[in-house]
């Protein structure tokens, strides 16, 4: 160590305290910065997520890499981690998914009469109505099958990623298992709700919002959606 001006100075290392860390990562090779963590904890990385209404798009492709990054680098660390993809397939934008397949399968195109309002005008929804071959009226196997469609071009687009999930949770499940409608009938048990313009509004005002949310429609039809395994 030497004196290099004022509030400076140098250090020199012997080349085998410099090589020493490079000879450490080929001993250990694949498990070189692996570790156990004192207290190792389960966690949960859920990531990706994409609406079923479309194709993924590059900005998908960031929180793959992301998710599946922060996962590996939580496994290194001796953590027992759980990958989950959030699937939503359920509420108003998959209603718009299917109007628009069924709309396309009918022969109707975006701007043409009878096209949904707001629907989905990509190149994919001529694609799916072409593949459909059932019943163009039944709009719940519609949209069973253009969920099932998407998919599994999503499962196959994170598959040449190299990305895979331990879970797939179904919003659509929430419905089918009672789970929104316990919580709402629980809601209003707590008095903590009250009914506008058709609609169940949440009083989030009392807790510091600055204004209530609405909560759910009282007399909403959810469309029931059947669980898709995923692919393998």
């Amino acid at each position: 160590m030497s004196i290099a001006g004022p509030g400076f100075f140098n250090v020199k290392l012997q080349p085998a305290i410099k090589l020493r860390p490079v000879l450490e990562v080929l001993r250990r090779g694949k498990d070189y910065g692996r570790a156990l963590a004192s207290a190792p904890e389960k966690v949960q990385v859920e990531f990706v997520s994409a609406n079923p209404t479309g194709p993924l798009h590059v900005g998908h492709g960031r929180q793959a890499a992301l998710g599946d990054a922060i996962a590996a680098l939580l496994e290194s660390q001796g953590h027992k981690v759980t990958r989950e993809y959030y699937y939503n397939d359920a509420g108003a934008q998959i209603d718009k998914l299917a109007w628009s397949v069924q709309a396309r399968a009918k022969g109707i195109r975006p701007g043409q009469s009878g096209w949904p309002d707001e629907g989905y005008a990509g190149e994919y929804i001529e694609d799916i109505a072409r593949e459909y071959k059932s019943d163009v009226n039944d709009v719940a196997a519609v949209r069973r099958f253009a969920v099932e469609y998407l998919r599994r071009e999503q499962d196959a687009d994170l598959a040449a990623f190299g990305v895979k999930f331990d879970v797939y949770y179904l919003e659509s499940s929430l419905y089918t298992d009672g789970k929104v409608d316990e919580v709402v009938k629980r809601l209003v048990a707590s008095g903590k709700t009250y009914e506008k313009e058709g609609a169940l509004w949440l009083r989030t005002t009392d807790y510091g919002d600055d204004k209530t949310e609405s909560c759910a429609p009282p007399m909403v039809d959810i469309p029931t959606l059947f669980p898709i395994s995923p692919t393998t």
